[in-house]
């Protein structure tokens, strides 16, 4: 292992320290952030949560403020209904099936999207 892996193992570890740290505090989201970061990077993280058909909660984004409307508000006001995530959140999906079909047995069995 080379000393820059060294490096990034070592802030991996300081930077997941500070996330376990937050759990449970409003201090968590913005601290698992740089964890996902550096595992997986990206530019903006958003966390909604879904309750049936209601509108998504916003319980977390780093968007700028130029950027909130179209990526969250816009998103917000309809988008999501299109979301596999969502369509996966609020209707039965078996382990596997694309989130956009919904079971073949039942009142609904087209596909949602094609």
């Amino acid at each position: 292992m080379s000393r820059a892996d060294l490096t990034q193992a070592a802030d991996l570890l300081k930077t997941t320290g500070a996330a376990i740290a937050a759990i449970g505090s409003a201090g968590f989201p913005p601290a698992l952030a740089p964890v996902l970061r550096k595992v997986a990077p990206y530019i903006y993280i958003v966390v909604f949560g879904y309750r049936g058909m209601a509108r998504p909660l916003d319980l977390y984004n780093d968007f700028p403020e130029g950027r909130h409307k179209v990526f969250v508000t816009d998103y917000q006001d309809g988008p999501y209904l299109l979301d596999p995530f969502h369509l996966a959140a609020t209707r039965s999906v078996a382990s596997g099936q694309p989130a956009h079909f919904v079971p073949r047995s039942g009142p609904l069995c087209q596909p949602i999207l094609d």
